[in-house]
């Protein structure tokens, strides 16, 4: 088994089941607008927004990564729960949610399997704690 860069949930992404080739974070923030009277807004900081991450990446099923991975991930995403996101470190990045899952399959075989699969994954940010529904 190859080295874990990051685990979400169960789901491994290793260069056995799919590798990311970039990792994108995006931090949101919240300011609210009022209006005055001759003059420019003024700007009022109402909280911490979103927090997004997306991964890109492929696979390359029967070769190097694994042709059942992106079945599991959108089974768990299908859960409708969030997941505990941890670096290939060790570091606990908290829950997040899965929020959009594309993939691109290519390079086809025989029978139509696809020898490369392109993906992007993106993730927003649950908490640090999984809250019961």
């Amino acid at each position: 088994m190859s080295q874990v860069m990051l685990k979400l949930g169960k789901l491994k992404f290793a260069v056995d089941t799919a590798v990311y080739a970039n990792l994108q974070r995006e931090y949101n923030y919240n300011w609210s607008s009022q209006n005055r009277l001759q003059n420019t807004p003024v700007w009022h900081f109402t909280g911490l927004g979103e927090q997004i991450i997306q991964l890109g990446g492929c696979s390359y099923p029967g070769k190097m990564g694994s042709s059942c991975f992106f079945g599991e991930l959108t089974k768990a995403a299908e859960q409708g729960k969030s997941l505990l996101l941890v670096s290939g470190t060790g570091e606990i990045l908290g829950y997040w949610v899965v929020k959009s899952f594309s993939q691109k399959d290519s390079s086809f075989a025989l029978g139509g399997v696809p020898q490369k699969v392109n993906f992007t994954i993106k993730l927003s940010y649950y908490g640090e704690q999984q809250h019961a529904l």
